[in-house]
């Protein structure tokens, strides 16, 4: 049995399903990660959308649909909207928490929403250098750590789909190689042992991955160059902001003037014109807001993939190491296997199954006189 544990643990050309059942566990987190990863809300703080006009275009699908503002909410409350506030009346207050269920078992996951109007406030409470505008590394560390806030139940959902799939691998097994013993000691002690044996190091796995995982959330520290990532993540920040923003200009324009709208295509079309863009919206104000997103997301997105590839060494240390090394020893030692006595116990049948099993050897072996004198009489 425990030889067959360790060549599931090691895989090879006819042994995969475990190795790949746990390295889609370790996939799963690494989406989890991925979805709760902060967002901004690019809508310009103060606009509204103008009340839709009687001469738009009926095709429904073309038009932007305006949304209300997404406003920071208060840290101890469920956003909602009779809950959100404006960043300026809740000067302490935390971005909009968006939750993201991916397993109905598993708990939710929350992905942090930023606004600009967040943002600016944000850094100018946070501002201690006596310079207006100052972007201070300290605010942006805490808005980085905000974002890290999710991860601590992304890791309880990693750790239980991999006791899940351990155990499951583990009883299996015993259940293949001990079915001709399923009715004594030795298959339910086997069970107990290896259930024990497999808990503890899970347990070993998740104090490990928790302590990493605060590691992550004290203080955002990394020695790789975030420059291109960063450059990366404004060019997408800034492409999706003037999109918004040229929504904003055709319908306000629009309103104005009573006319068709623009389908969103063409709306698209030209925020991706520098021209048009340069001729026809004014220059950002909120653009220093954007560039601080960028270096957030560009430090989630580096220490994520970190995370991941650190969390996935543990499992292999922690877990299947001892999976492939330590089990013979572990059903030695609980079994007592070197005991002859310890082992005809573990290998009798339950009291009432040995009663029965008497009985029957004691009827048949009174078929086997009562056939021996059949056969005489016919002599």
């Amino acid at each position: 049995m425990a030889n067959v544990i360790s060549s599931h643990v090691k895989g090879g050309a006819k042994c995969n399903t475990f190795r790949h059942a746990m390295r889609a566990v370790i996939t799963s987190f690494k989406k989890n990660l991925f979805d709760a990863r902060p967002s901004l809300d690019y809508k310009t703080p103060g606009w509204k959308a103008p009340p839709i006009s009687v001469m738009e275009s009926d095709d429904e699908s073309e038009t932007p649909t305006p949304t209300r503002m997404t406003m920071p909410v208060r840290p101890s409350a469920t956003p909602s909207s009779s809950r959100k506030r404006p960043a300026a009346d809740t000067p302490s207050g935390r971005p909009q928490q968006q939750r993201n269920k991916r397993d109905p078992a598993g708990p939710a996951i929350e992905k942090t929403v930023y606004t600009l109007d967040f943002i600016r406030d944000t850094y100018k409470e946070g501002n201690t250098s006596g310079l207006p505008g100052s972007i201070s590394p300290e605010v942006t560390d805490s808005l980085i750590l905000l974002a890290l806030e999710g991860w601590n139940a992304a890791v309880a959902h990693l750790i239980d789909n991999a006791k899940k799939e351990v155990l499951n691998t583990v009883q299996q097994i015993v259940n293949s190689q001990l079915n001709k013993r399923s009715s004594t000691q030795l298959y339910t002690k086997s069970h107990e042992i290896m259930n024990q044996f497999v808990r503890y190091h899970i347990e070993q796995a998740q104090d490990r991955i928790a302590w990493l995982c605060e590691c992550e959330q004290q203080k955002p520290t990394t020695l790789t160059d975030l420059e291109e990532t960063e450059k990366k993540c404004k060019v997408k920040l800034d492409l999706a902001r003037t999109i918004q923003r040229a929504n904003e200009h055709f319908e306000t324009r629009e309103a104005a003037s009573n006319i068709k709208s623009t389908p969103r295509e063409k709306r698209v079309e030209k925020a991706s014109d520098p021209a048009w863009v340069k001729n026809n919206l004014p220059i950002d104000e909120w653009d220093k807001e954007v560039g601080a997103v960028a270096h957030i997301f560009a430090y989630y997105q580096t220490a994520s993939t970190c995370f991941v590839d650190t969390v996935a060494k543990c499992f292999e240390l922690v877990i299947m190491v001892p999976l492939r090394d330590q089990v013979k020893e572990a059903l030695m030692v609980s079994l007592r296997a070197e005991d002859a006595a310890d082992c005809a116990q573990l290998l009798a049948e339950d009291p009432e199954r040995e009663r029965q099993r008497v009985k029957l050897l004691a009827e048949q072996t009174k078929l086997v006189e009562a056939m021996v004198e059949l056969k005489g009489l016919q002599g």
